[in-house]
């Protein structure tokens, strides 16, 4: 008897598992094909993406944080709790977000980042900004005193 209970409970394992991955598979079959986004990023309490027309959107937990007007050409964005960092088209920095120590401290973007900036990424306590030139800027907290300026390591 035993072994009967074993067996059929493997066949109602293998059954869910299908019916699971059928669900998900008619959930993709009805995915829109047409893409709506070029960039994603994703933090411990929200989602924000760079649509097609380089405007962005926000959801989650800390998605209320309504990206500025001028939140506009935008090719990249950077998020972490309620922080967010954005890159231009042309090149400059801009962030937007709410009342945290982080959120704060990036919305004091340095002022040489106005242009030239190629990439950025937001950690916990600092963003950086990567320019064309290979410096890195550094701004935020300072809590692991990683803020500064420095060049790429070759």
């Amino acid at each position: 008897m035993r072994l009967n209970n074993k067996f059929t409970l493997l066949i109602v394992i293998f059954l869910l598992a299908i019916s699971f991955t059928n669900g998900i598979a008619q959930r993709d079959q009805r995915t829109p094909a047409t893409p709506v986004a070029r960039r994603l990023s994703a933090g411990a309490q929200s989602t924000y993406a760079v649509r097609l027309d380089n405007t962005t959107v926000g959801w989650g937990v800390a998605s209320s944080l309504v990206p500025p007007a001028t939140a506009i050409n935008i090719v990249s964005v950077a998020n972490k709790d309620t922080a967010v960092l954005a890159l231009k088209s042309n090149g400059s920095v801009m962030a937007w977000g709410g009342n945290t120590a982080l959120a704060i401290a990036i919305k004091a973007i340095p002022a040489g980042l106005t242009s030239g900036v190629v990439d950025i990424a937001l950690s916990y306590f600092h963003a950086l900004a990567l320019k064309s030139d290979g410096t890195v800027v550094a701004w935020g907290t300072d809590f692991a005193k990683d803020t500064g300026q420095s060049k790429v390591p070759v």
